[in-house]
């Protein structure tokens, strides 16, 4: 069975660590170092893997905001958004997010829409 018979991708969505993102963010660790990738020729850095995740999403949940200060979080928040302006982020903490939040948003149909119409 084809996904497409039984599925819809409409939404884009990553997690990212409020509480660990400073390490993540500034580590040159590769992603074989913590076994995130079984591919030996894979030279991506975490802050490599982090940044796609980011510009590609179309919800960026950040969580763990609990486990940091409201200073962090509004100066990761602000670039996250400089990274992905359109996505939209969602503070949580232990991952709890309304599922409407990222079920049945649109948003990535509207992202093909667009791109069709600018090519």
């Amino acid at each position: 069975m084809a996904f497409g018979n039984c599925a819809r991708l409409d939404t884009l969505v990553t997690v990212v660590d409020a509480f660990n993102f400073f390490l993540d963010y500034a580590s040159l660790e590769k992603l074989l170092n913590r076994d995130l990738t079984e591919d030996q020729n894979d030279s991506r850095t975490i802050v490599n893997l982090l940044t796609e995740q980011i510009e590609f999403a179309d919800v960026i949940i950040l969580n763990k905001t609990d486990l940091v200060t409201s200073a962090d979080v509004e100066f990761i928040e602000s670039l996250l958004k400089q990274l992905k302006p359109a996505a939209k982020i969602y503070r949580t903490s232990f991952g709890c997010i309304d599922n409407v939040s990222i079920l049945n948003t649109g948003l990535l149909i509207t992202l093909h829409h667009h791109l069709r119409q600018a090519g």
